[in-house]
């Protein structure tokens, strides 16, 4: 019996589409690698962040910045690295802190990246203005915006997922910042 094989461009399509997902996969991991390797990184396991550990937070944003970025033709070495260290610090690190820790949290993941990795410009922009507009500290490079939005995707997806309760100041801040990066890539 004779099989013939053949493909319409919708096949053509999907074969492609989970091509670039097994490349980016092993492209992801590889990134990941140097990170998870690090003694004081892999604490962020056990930090708790939205509901669920930090280290599940960090890797939900920083594969959404990846795909992004990655799609843009941007640089997404750099926008991964940053997203992996967005939130690079242990809550006992912040505890005397606590209205103060939305502020004060990227300069203390900035402090822990630069001690324990090597980082460009743009991965130094990328923790430290991931907070804005909470921050005053305003995304340079559009990797940094990716990595804004993404958090702020991420933060909501997980509040709800994990029935976390926020206030509505908080939901309206996550809402207007979605917004005013949008608006930057139109």
């Amino acid at each position: 019996m004779d099989i013939n094989f053949t493909f319409d461009k919708n096949h053509d399509i999907i074969i492609k589409l989970l091509l670039w997902q097994e490349v980016s996969n092993m492209e992801y991991k590889k990134i990941y690698k140097e990170f998870i390797k690090n003694n004081k990184y892999k604490k962020l396991s056990k930090e708790n962040h939205h509901g669920t550990s930090r280290i599940e937070h960090i890797n939900r944003v920083a594969k959404m910045s990846y795909g992004i970025s990655k799609f843009l033709k941007l640089d997404y070495i750099s926008t991964t690295r940053g997203a992996l260290m967005h939130d690079f610090f242990l809550n006992d690190e912040l505890d005397n802190l606590n209205a103060k820790r939305f502020k004060v949290h990227p300069e203390k993941a900035y402090e822990n990246a630069s001690k324990y990795f090597e980082i460009n410009d743009t991965e130094k922009d990328i923790i430290l203005s991931h907070m804005f507009p909470v921050t005053h500290k305003m995304p340079q490079y559009k990797e940094s915006h990716i990595v804004n939005l993404a958090d702020k995707v991420v933060s909501v997806y997980e509040f709800g997922r994990y029935q976390v309760k926020y206030t509505g100041a908080l939901a309206i801040v996550f809402t207007l910042e979605l917004v005013n990066n949008v608006f930057k890539f139109i």
